[in-house]
């Protein structure tokens, strides 16, 4: 138990925990927006690109788990890819921040780039499928899929293991290719900026495709979990 407790207590799982909180109560907080919002006359631009934005979203993963999925399916497929995009672009945030603030690393990180974090989103997924499967046939065809054949077991907990792994792997990649990347560029210079330090401009490129893997990853969690959604249903 004490090493439990010692473990929960690292300042990365601390900040990581607290990082996952703020993302959850600003989907909570979204949705009580956007739920209040349809009832005012007037709405500014972003409000209206967001939604529309939102609404985009929402038709493709509709499309791919199905129009005639419940509506609470297809809801958790659109709130689970707006929470990893936007746990992944925090991430790159910190990653951006601990360039000039190299103390922060020891006090926060990305929750994607934790493996607690993106297990526990594989887990859940998985068991939504295997609810939905249980559904969508007789409990004794389900326990005779996964006893009788056990690679069906096997399978799924492949599942679990490719979710989180994926996600964990690519974005922990990411931050790792600017921690060596960045240091390295700070220290040059382009003379013909008159000095200017190239930290500001070179990085960017690293920058812009952090940030193409953050939307990438996100996406494809989404969309494997629409795929395995689609599959239980069949």
């Amino acid at each position: 138990m004490d090493s439990i407790i010692s473990f929960l207590t690292q300042p990365l799982i601390i900040g990581s925990l607290a990082i996952a909180t703020i993302i959850s109560w600003w989907a909570i907080f979204v949705a009580l927006n956007r739920k209040y919002s349809k009832q005012r006359e007037k709405r500014n631009q972003i409000e209206i690109f967001t939604e529309m934005l939102i609404e985009k979203v929402y038709d493709f993963f509709e499309e791919v788990v199905g129009a005639d999925a419940p509506f609470r399916i297809r809801s958790y497929v659109i709130n689970l890819f707006l929470i990893i995009l936007i746990a992944n672009l925090l991430g790159l945030a910190i990653d951006i921040l601990i360039t000039p603030f190299p103390n922060l690393s020891t006090l926060i990180a990305s929750p994607t780039g934790n493996l607690n974090f993106t297990l526990a989103l594989a887990i859940c997924s998985v068991i939504i499928t295997l609810i939905i499967e249980i559904k969508s046939k007789k409990l004794t065809q389900f326990l005779k899929k996964y006893l009788l054949n056990p690679l069906n077991l096997i399978g799924t907990i492949a599942r679990v293991i490719s979710l989180a792994f994926r996600l964990y792997g690519n974005m922990f990649a990411s931050s790792i290719l600017l921690a060596i990347i960045i240091p390295i560029l700070s220290s040059l210079t382009i003379s013909w900026l008159h000095g200017i330090s190239a930290v500001f401009l070179i990085p960017l490129v690293f920058y812009l495709q952090g940030a193409l893997t953050a939307i990438v990853q996100a996406f494809v969690f989404a969309l494997l979990t629409c795929v395995f959604i689609r599959i239980g249903r069949e």
